[in-house]
């Protein structure tokens, strides 16, 4: 291989006009050879012009390759500015050494939390901090849109910000939608910038809600739809909305989402769809609904993230029968 031969003197300035162009070997060590530094190259063809003002000479070279460190990264999840990783990571690391490895690959971090469990019914993670500041709220984007979170008072998780955008893009102009455990908006602010369709953005979680009412203030120049932002215990939805009213029903409530098949049919128009989204290992999903959405059309079901070894979060696509 060919590298350029300098005096030390001038190595700063060679080894960033190199890299600028693109022409640095950074596969292999820089060597020196008494007050001459030897640096590798990707091509010797446009060397002469880059440098043409530095005194140099091209040679032949066997520069050592340059040694990789194989870092452990653990699972982990970006929101924000926030790095979050399980507790069990520290069974196989030391928190030390996690929190340098974190800091190393995102370096504007400014918190590292350590997730103990979900608990309560606002599904909220108990966190703790183990690098940084202990402030849980942040802003997230996802497709150009941001959502503010407070992730120690209101459900979310990053990964299903393909899945937001995924059911917003299979949505109509002039739907009505009930996004029946919306948490902080996702799928309803999603919606709303792509159609002009109305949607009925609740949960049960007031904080949720509340940081769902700034969300769509944050993203309004993006809105072309209408949210109506409600906080109420979806199992009383039935005495509050006219029957048979809604295209399309949105239940992401994974470990309860089945308890509700009365509200769905009630809410749903003849042939409306519902998006379910449920919890179950690959052996289980198809009895699972059978069990209890046996008189429902499905159209579909895919695996939309990893939840536990063998077990996924689902989602169905069921017409009202």
């Amino acid at each position: 291989m060919k590298c350029v031969e300098v005096p030390k003197a001038y190595a700063e300035k060679t080894i960033r006009l190199l890299r600028k162009y693109g022409v640095l070997d950074t596969e292999h060590l820089i060597t020196r050879r008494d007050d001459r530094i030897i640096i590798p190259l990707r091509d010797d063809k446009q060397v002469l012009r880059i440098l043409a003002d530095i005194p140099l000479e091209i040679i032949s070279c066997e520069p050592p390759t340059r040694k990789r460190v194989k870092v452990r990264v653990p699972a982990h999840d970006v929101i924000g500015n926030i790095v979050i990783v399980r507790e069990n990571v520290l069974e196989f690391m030391d928190k030390d050494e996690l929190i340098r490895v974190l800091h190393t690959i995102y370096p504007r971090i400014r918190t590292i939390y350590l997730k103990k469990e979900t608990t309560g019914e606002f599904r909220t993670a108990v966190l703790e901090p183990i690098w940084g500041i202990d402030d849980p709220i942040t802003i997230n984007k996802e497709y150009g849109l941001r959502f503010k979170i407070d992730l120690k008072k209101a459900y979310y998780n990053p990964r299903l910000a393909e899945e937001h955008r995924r059911i917003a893009k299979e949505v109509r102009d002039g739907e009505r939608i009930f996004d029946l455990f919306a948490g902080i908006g996702g799928f309803s602010i999603h919606i709303a910038s792509l159609h002009r369709s109305t949607i009925y953005m609740n949960d049960l979680n007031p904080y949720a809600v509340r940081l769902g009412i700034e969300n769509i203030i944050i993203n309004k120049k993006k809105i072309r739809g209408v949210i109506i932002p409600l906080c109420m215990d979806s199992s009383l939805i039935p005495k509050y909305f006219k029957q048979s009213v809604f295209d399309r029903v949105i239940a992401n409530n994974p470990h309860y989402s089945h308890l509700f098949e009365h509200v769905y049919r009630y809410l749903l128009k003849d042939n409306g769809l519902l998006h379910l989204y449920f919890v179950s290992s690959t052996k289980e999903c198809d009895s699972f609904l059978e069990r209890y959405f046996s008189n429902w059309k499905l159209l579909r079901v895919r695996k939309v993230i990893d939840y536990a070894p063998y077990v996924f979060i689902w989602r169905a696509d069921l017409v009202k029968p």
